[in-house]
């Protein structure tokens, strides 16, 4: 069986090249290289320094296939295999965290109240975690699923106050759809009686 490549031909996405099958004598030692080629998967050269079984690909590859070459060595000699290329490499469409901004939130002691939010993304969809604090310690972490969201609309989670208590704050974290993170952004919750 000839060498392969796992994972995703995007830029920034690890690939793994396995070594294939062979038939020599043992043991046999591995050598790789990476190489970058036109998009039918021909008129291949080296890409420097890639000589690892696992690359990351660049901004240089875009628009690219990849290859990896396999040179298995034993007792006898050295011999090569390649394998298939990969489909065209393709730019990691977003590399930014949303934009969060936690807001003074109010309610009244001892009711459910709204902990408020701004959340946005350049991909328009986001999931949220809400961590209520009282001093450093957390009370409760409230989660929402990855959806989607509009610059400049507030969002909220519902949280159920304390009947008694001061000193609470809660932060809010976030994740776009492929996993970028948010800079944590904190506000202070404001409890009345009344």
């Amino acid at each position: 069986m000839r060498p392969a490549i796992a994972g995703a031909a995007e830029e920034g996405a690890q690939l793994v090249g396995t070594d294939g099958t062979w038939t020599a004598f043992s043991p046999l030692t591995f050598a790789y290289a990476w190489r970058r080629c036109n998009i039918a998967g021909t008129a291949c050269v080296d890409i420097p320094g890639a000589t690892a079984r696992t690359y990351l690909p660049t901004s240089a590859d875009i628009g690219s296939t990849l290859k990896i070459v396999v040179t298995a060595t034993d007792a006898t000699g050295s011999a090569p295999a390649s394998s298939d290329p990969t489909p065209i490499v393709v730019a990691r469409p977003d590399r930014t965290g949303p934009l969060v901004r936690a807001l003074v939130s109010s309610g009244r002691r001892g009711a459910s109240m709204k902990l408020l939010y701004r959340v946005s993304d350049v991909d328009g969809r986001a999931r949220e975690r809400v961590r209520v604090l009282r001093g450093s310690r957390v009370v409760r972490t409230l989660s929402t699923r990855l959806s989607r969201r509009e610059a400049g609309r507030t969002y909220y989670v519902f949280w159920r106050s304390p009947r008694a208590g001061r000193g609470y704050r809660f932060c809010v974290e976030a994740w776009d759809g492929f996993g970028n993170a948010a800079a944590k952004s904190c506000a202070t919750i404001r409890l009345r009686s009344r």
